[in-house]
């Protein structure tokens, strides 16, 4: 009797299994449907008559407010003849653009690329050079219109230093060229400055970020320019493992490190032999 029903249990059980499987695998391709369908209708529907070129400006005429973490992830080298600093940034910036906002059904975010949204023009101010791109820039819109641009950076910035001093402050100055105090500013009170825990070829420490304006008569008369600043306390401390030449690298023999007390004493001595 119990055979029968154990023959008669099994196949039923594994009906039931196969049931529920397939049914979660329709429900999963039904979502994914519902959801391509949904992020196809939003970019439609957001994008229709948004023009890039235009700030998002909502209660004109005040500026357009940016919030920015910079992490500075990594730093290479302090080149005090130079007077530039190397390192690696990761650079996150976060605005509003309500123009850009809908009601989430599936659809939380979606990602685009840079040319078809408006950004504020950002780049390293103080930059000795070319800034490289480390990856592609990502630009990510909520659904309530906040967009988070995320970029990472290897930057050579200048520094000013002193050749006779142990302890050298570098800023990196985030700025516009393009876009003055009346078009966008930095909200202070949620942005930071940052610096990775990981191993840095130098010991070094970040400060609160700073608000700067600047005056840029060439491009425009009458108006100042605002800057993010995050400034870095650089020690030449001589600690770190593997750096036995001090933290502050440098172009001439004598400040990389070379001695020349040996040579000195050689040289004095074959005067004395000579003579």
């Amino acid at each position: 009797m119990k055979g029968k029903v154990m023959q008669l249990c099994v196949p039923v059980l594994a009906f039931f299994i196969a049931r529920t499987f397939a049914q979660s695998r329709g429900d999963q391709e039904n979502d994914n449907a519902k959801y391509i369908d949904e992020a196809v209708q939003i970019v439609s529907t957001v994008f229709h008559k948004y023009k890039p070129e235009v700030p998002p400006r909502k209660h004109y005429p005040d500026p357009v407010v940016l919030s920015v973490n910079l992490n500075v992830l990594h730093i290479s080298s302090l080149d005090i003849v130079a007077q530039t600093l190397e390192s690696t940034v990761e650079l996150e910036v976060n605005w509003n653009d309500t123009r850009l906002s809908w009601y989430p059904l599936v659809v939380k975010e979606i990602t685009v690329d840079e040319k078809k949204i408006w950004t504020p023009s950002l780049h390293i101010s103080n930059v000795a050079g070319e800034q490289k791109e480390v990856d592609s820039p990502k630009f990510v819109i909520k659904s309530n219109g906040r967009i988070y641009m995320h970029r990472r950076l290897q930057v050579k910035t200048f520094c000013e230093t002193d050749l006779t001093a142990s302890v050298v402050d570098c800023d990196i100055i985030l700025g516009s060229n393009l876009l003055n105090e009346k078009i966008i500013n930095f909200d202070m009170n949620n942005s930071a400055c940052l610096l990775s825990r990981t191993a840095h070829s130098i010991q070094a420490s970040i400060g609160e970020p700073n608000l700067r304006l600047v005056e840029l008569p060439m491009l425009k008369a009458d108006a100042t320019f605002p800057e993010f600043v995050c400034s870095l306390n650089i020690e030449d401390s001589k600690c770190c493992k593997g750096n036995t030449k001090g933290m502050f690298s440098s172009n001439n023999n004598a400040a990389a490190g070379i001695p020349l007390i040996p040579y000195i004493f050689i040289l004095t001595v074959l005067l004395l032999f000579i003579s």
